[in-house]
């Protein structure tokens, strides 16, 4: 339950922040992972506002060098780490 209520409150947090739009994109998309571990597309998109072309040339430039991680299996994004 304790460990429940963590994410959620680090959920509640991540929000705030991302509402505030003080960070980039690439700073969002680590961010988010770094809360929830994974990601899928549509996670990113609820929270990363901004042109697709922009939001697919940040994603991948994270995946080409190496810091976030694709499972083309379960479809979703992870942190290399």
């Amino acid at each position: 339950a304790y460990l429940k209520t963590r994410e959620y409150d680090f959920e509640v947090k991540f929000d705030f922040i991302t509402k505030s739009n003080h960070l980039s994109v690439k700073s969002k998309f680590l961010f988010l992972l770094a809360i929830k571990d994974t990601a899928t597309i549509e996670d990113f998109e609820k929270v990363i506002k901004t042109s697709k072309r922009w939001f697919f040339s940040v994603l991948e430039t994270l995946i080409r060098n190496e810091v976030v991680g694709y499972d083309s299996k379960k479809d979703f994004y992870f942190l290399r780490v």
